[in-house]
Protein backbone atom coordinates (compact mmCIF):
# COMPACT_ATOMS: atom_id res chain seq x y z
CA UNK A 1 0.00 0.00 0.00
CA UNK A 2 1.31 3.21 -0.90
CA UNK A 3 1.17 6.15 2.06
CA UNK A 4 -2.15 8.06 0.92
CA UNK A 5 -3.72 4.54 1.42
CA UNK A 6 -2.04 3.49 4.48
CA UNK A 7 -3.94 6.99 5.73
CA UNK A 8 -6.86 6.57 4.64
CA UNK A 9 -7.52 3.38 5.73
CA UNK A 10 -5.89 3.43 9.17
CA UNK A 11 -7.20 7.53 9.80
CA UNK A 12 -3.52 8.44 10.62
CA UNK A 13 -1.93 11.66 9.39
CA UNK A 14 1.44 11.13 7.71
CA UNK A 15 3.27 12.95 10.83
CA UNK A 16 1.61 10.47 13.07
CA UNK A 17 2.48 7.60 10.94
CA UNK A 18 6.01 7.77 10.74
CA UNK A 19 6.18 8.87 14.75
CA UNK A 20 4.54 5.72 15.59
CA UNK A 21 7.03 4.01 13.21
CA UNK A 22 10.06 5.45 15.11
CA UNK A 23 8.53 4.32 18.06
CA UNK A 24 7.93 0.94 17.40
CA UNK A 25 4.16 1.01 17.09
CA UNK A 26 2.99 0.67 13.74
CA UNK A 27 4.62 -1.12 10.71
CA UNK A 28 8.18 0.48 9.52
CA UNK A 29 7.35 1.22 5.19
CA UNK A 30 9.27 -1.03 2.65
CA UNK A 31 11.51 1.01 0.00
CA UNK A 32 10.13 0.55 -3.12
CA UNK A 33 12.23 3.11 -5.38
CA UNK A 34 14.60 5.82 -5.06
CA UNK A 35 11.98 8.00 -3.75
CA UNK A 36 8.86 6.10 -2.55
CA UNK A 37 7.88 3.57 -0.09
CA UNK A 38 5.05 1.51 0.81
CA UNK A 39 3.58 -0.99 3.66
CA UNK A 40 2.87 -4.59 3.39
CA UNK A 41 -1.13 -5.15 3.36
CA UNK A 42 -0.91 -8.17 5.35
CA UNK A 43 1.04 -5.44 8.66
CA UNK A 44 -1.61 -2.95 7.77
CA UNK A 45 -4.36 -5.33 8.55
CA UNK A 46 -2.86 -6.77 11.66
CA UNK A 47 -2.25 -3.07 12.72
CA UNK A 48 -6.18 -2.59 12.47
CA UNK A 49 -6.72 -5.70 14.12
CA UNK A 50 -5.90 -3.97 17.19
CA UNK A 51 -3.86 -0.45 16.84
CA UNK A 52 -2.71 -0.10 20.80
CA UNK A 53 -1.48 -3.48 20.80
CA UNK A 54 0.70 -3.43 17.74
CA UNK A 55 4.43 -4.43 17.74
CA UNK A 56 6.37 -3.34 15.25
CA UNK A 57 9.77 -5.16 16.07
CA UNK A 58 7.50 -8.76 16.19
CA UNK A 59 4.92 -7.63 13.40
CA UNK A 60 1.81 -8.95 16.16
CA UNK A 61 -0.68 -7.63 17.82
CA UNK A 62 0.65 -8.08 21.56
CA UNK A 63 -1.70 -8.36 24.67
CA UNK A 64 -1.10 -6.54 27.41
CA UNK A 65 -1.84 -7.32 30.55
Amino acid sequence: MRRVEVESETGLSRSTIYKRVKDGTFPAPLKLGERSVGWRVAEIEAFLASPSDYCARTGHVVKRV
